[in-house]
């Protein structure tokens, strides 16, 4: 019966397994109605979905067989036989960044007899004829993600103004090297062909002013933008009041801004209250950020923030409290997710969410142990909670997803020196008695010291099948004991991960237990790097501002990247998932459908099918 659902039931249920990369390869071999409905999700966004490195070469070595012949005998890759699936047709996320990368390692996987000089040239070659291959025939293409170099500039591709006036997402962080686009040069180009963006994320240097002139003229033309992202590499004395003008002009339809990585001008600090503007506003976060001014008389009691379910408030400590209490106030019962670090004085802001924000179902917020009680408020106010994020407010967590990385190593010893309470295990089991039981994840960055009979006391209280995910990676003093307690309550299946500190009062074996019972058990401490390694990752990040000038002094001297140690892409690779056990798709694909007769007809009806019938 399964078998032959209707297409419309197949793709509605293979959405919601796009982020299930095993299982939905696993659907391909159903039989060819469930392929031929499972393989469009699969190939979606092929280069983020795949980030092994080996795999991208078998992606690009897959799109290259799907080249006409006379563009494959230009190639000198005529020998690649045609694929089972004109893979190009399914794509929707056109990744420049991960192409060119791909290209490259296909290159020296393939063609390593070839001199340095020659790989260049084959490779700027077959970057450009994929690109365009993917303009061509990729109809469904919504998202260009344009970072680092570019050796490219699709936007004066011949034939691709058409397909990429249709495009809703616009990534753009470029930098120029020696040879390359500006962000000038992608901008100009972009303007006259996108007018329709749904989302804009733009990461750029305001030293290139003429790029800032460009982008505030590509914000302004939208004619239905929604969300926003701007991350700015330095201060920004000459350039924001241009973009802030722009983005104004769209005050009554976006629903999200980000703001990140600026250094407002000290003389004229950015207006808190303007945000109020954005009458359909739900997201807001401002990360990273400082210099503000607030004034609580220019907030509109009636449309102000009304509508607003999500704030970000993290590392820009200067934000006036005034101003959190306020978006609180407004939001009232529509806040649904509060994010909130490194905030001295937060009981006012605690005081208020505990009144009025009671449907939040998201809390990531750090406190010092004087403000644990008011938390303990907040927790009981708010019984739909599913996500808890507690991070201690003296330390800077140097493991937070790489969005904080400190420029002295002194910066990591002190976040890894963590004060250790020696009695905390009253306030753990209290903590214990209000989580509600509707909790999916629990995170508790501390070292404050409890035992494995507060543990247990604590999980008893609200653990059940719904908890998927628990984090205790700050936690130096764990034990055998308290790995035990978790496997008591959690051991059964249901809990999908588990990060403790990797230290040496764990046992072999009762990790090697805990990873028999639990999905996924990350050590944290195996994340810290040593210094040696550390200078490595501060110029990675420093080569990532974006400026034309800093950028080029930390990139490597190849014009096209060549070095592998300046493929920033490749730091992203996540070790953490087995994969060995993982069917690899593009043998999949071509093993089950060796025979031609078996999906020729079919699937030529279905290539010929329009976007709606899809």
């Amino acid at each position: 019966m399964a078998g032959s659902l209707p297409n419309l039931c197949l793709s509605t249920i293979f959405e919601h397994l796009e982020n299930d990369l095993k299982t939905l390869s696993s659907c391909i071999r159903v039989n060819r109605h469930w392929c031929l409905s499972s393989i469009c999700e699969l190939w979606r966004n092929p280069f983020d979905d795949f980030c092994d490195k080996d795999q991208h070469v078998k992606l690009i070595n897959t799109y290259l067989r799907c080249l006409p012949e006379n563009v494959k005998v230009t190639l000198g890759i005529n020998h690649l036989s045609k694929p089972a699936f004109d893979y190009p047709y399914f794509l929707h996320v056109l990744v420049s960044n991960s192409i060119n990368l791909g290209v490259k390692k296909w290159i020296t996987t393939y063609n390593s007899e070839l001199s340095n000089l020659e790989r260049k040239k084959f490779r700027l070659n077959i970057v450009q004829v994929l690109i365009q291959h993917f303009l061509k025939y990729s109809v469904n293409i919504k998202e260009i993600n344009l970072e680092y170099k570019q050796l490219v500039n699709i936007f004066n591709f011949p034939g691709s103004s058409l397909p990429l006036s249709k495009i809703k997402k616009l990534n753009c962080g470029c930098i120029a090297g020696k040879f390359g686009f500006t962000m000038t040069d992608i901008l100009s180009s972009a303007i006259p062909v996108t007018k329709d963006l749904y989302e804009l994320e733009m990461r750029l240097s305001t030293r290139d002013h003429s790029s800032v002139v460009k982008l505030a003229e590509l914000i302004k033309i939208q004619r239905n933008l929604k969300i926003i992202s701007l991350i700015l590499a330095e201060n920004v004395e000459n350039g924001f009041d241009l973009l802030w003008e722009s983005i104004l002009f769209h005050k009554h339809t976006l629903v999200k801004i980000v703001v990140s990585s600026i250094k407002f001008d000290k003389k004229n600090p950015i207006p808190l209250q303007q945000f109020g503007l954005f009458q359909n506003l739900k997201e807001l976060e401002i990360e990273y950020c400082s210099n503000f001014t607030f004034s609580i008389k220019a907030i509109d009691q009636q449309s102000s923030f009304k509508k607003l379910e999500k704030i970000s408030m993290l590392r820009s400590s200067d934000i006036p409290e005034d101003f959190i209490n306020v978006i609180l106030l407004q939001s009232n019962k529509s806040m649904r997710e509060i994010k909130l670090r490194d905030f001295e004085c937060l009981e006012e802001v605690i005081k208020t969410c505990t009144t009025f924000c009671t449907n939040i179902i998201s809390l990531t917020i750090s406190i010092n142990k004087e403000q644990f009680t008011m938390l303990i408020g907040l927790i009981k106010a708010c019984q739909d909670l599913r996500h808890i994020f507690l991070i201690d407010n003296k330390v800077f967590t140097f493991i937070d997803e790489f969005a904080y990385v400190p420029f002295s190593f002194l910066d990591v010893q002190r976040s890894l020196l963590m004060p250790t309470f020696l009695n905390f295990n009253e306030n753990l089991q209290e903590l214990g008695k209000v989580i509600p039981k509707s909790l999916n994840i629990f995170r508790f960055h501390f070292n404050w010291e409890f035992s494995s009979e507060a543990l247990d006391e604590f999980l008893c209280h609200f653990v059940t099948s719904k908890l998927k995910y628990l984090d205790f990676e700050t936690s130096k003093f764990f034990t055998d004991d308290h790995i035990k307690v978790i496997l008591k309550h959690c051991g059964e299946g249901t809990l999908d991960r588990l990060d403790i500190y990797d230290q040496n009062e764990i046992s072999d074996e009762c990790l090697i237990e805990a990873r028999k019972k639990i999905g996924r058990v990350d050590l944290a401490n195996s994340k810290i790097m040593p210094e040696s390694k550390f200078a490595i990752v501060r110029e990675i990040v420093l080569s990532s501002l974006y400026d034309s000038e800093e950028a080029n002094a930390y990139s490597d001297e190849d014009d096209f990247i060549d070095d592998d140690e300046s493929d920033e892409s490749e730091m992203d690779f996540d070790d953490d998932d087995d994969d060995s056990s993982e069917d690899d798709i593009f043998d999949i694909f071509e093993e089950f459908f060796s025979d031609e007769d078996y999906f020729s007809d079919d699937y030529e009806e279905y290539s010929n099918s329009s976007e709606e019938e899809i």
